[in-house]
C-alpha cells in the first residue's frame, strides 16, 4: 500500500495576546522576552525589529514570529505611522522560522482574521482570557495555524540587517 506521511503541522495550544495599533511615527517599544511566541505583521509603515542581537526591517505585508525567550523590541521607521498585528500564542510543532522574515500576501485577510478573533474571545486590555460564547474557536485556531503555514511558505530570501 502506497502512503503519503503527513508531518506534524503546528498546533497552537494557548493564545495569550492578539491586538492591532497603530503607533506614532516616533514609537520605540525598549523590548521584553516571554515564554511564548510571538507574530508582529506590518500592516503598514514600516519597523525594525530585534531578535535578540540581530535587527530587521519590515515594511507593510512583513511579518516576523519571535521565538519563546527570545528579547524583541519594535521601532517604527521613517516619516509615517506604524501600524502592526500581534499574535502571542504557546505552540507544538512550529516550524523553524526562527530569525527570518515572511510576506502576508493578503493583508485583507489578516484584518478580517483579526476582526473574527475580537469578536470570539474576550479580553483583559491585549490579553486572551477566554471565548464569548463558552466554546473554543476552534475553526478560528485553525486559521491562526493556516497563517503560520503561509508564513512558513513566504520567507524572504534577504535576512536581516545587522544593526
Amino acid at each position: 500500500m502506497n502512503q503519503y506521511i503527513i508531518k506534524n503541522t503546528p498546533r497552537i495550544t494557548a493564545i495569550h495576546s492578539l491586538f492591532t495599533y497603530t503607533y506614532p511615527a516616533d514609537y520605540k517599544f525598549h523590548g521584553e522576552s516571554h515564554n511564548f511566541y510571538e507574530i508582529i505583521i506590518i500592516l503598514s509603515g514600516s519597523a525594525t525589529v530585534a531578535a535578540d542581537s540581530d535587527v530587521f526591517t519590515l515594511k507593510s505585508g512583513q511579518a516576523f514570529i519571535h521565538t519563546p525567550m527570545q528579547f524583541h523590541n519594535v521601532c517604527s521607521t521613517g516619516n509615517e505611522v506604524l501600524s502592526v498585528a500581534v499574535f502571542s500564542f504557546s505552540a507544538k510543532n512550529m516550524p523553524k522560522l526562527h530569525n527570518k522574515i515572511c510576506v502576508v500576501n493578503n493583508l485583507t485577510a489578516v484584518y478580517e482574521l483579526f476582526n473574527k478573533a475580537n469578536d470570539s474571545f474576550i479580553f483583559n486590555d491585549i490579553w486572551v482570557t477566554g471565548s464569548k460564547n463558552d466554546t473554543v474557536p476552534y475553526a478560528l485556531i485553525k486559521e491562526f495555524e493556516l497563517l503560520i503555514l503561509e508564513l512558513n511558505s513566504n520567507i524572504l530570501e534577504k535576512h536581516n540587517t545587522n544593526s
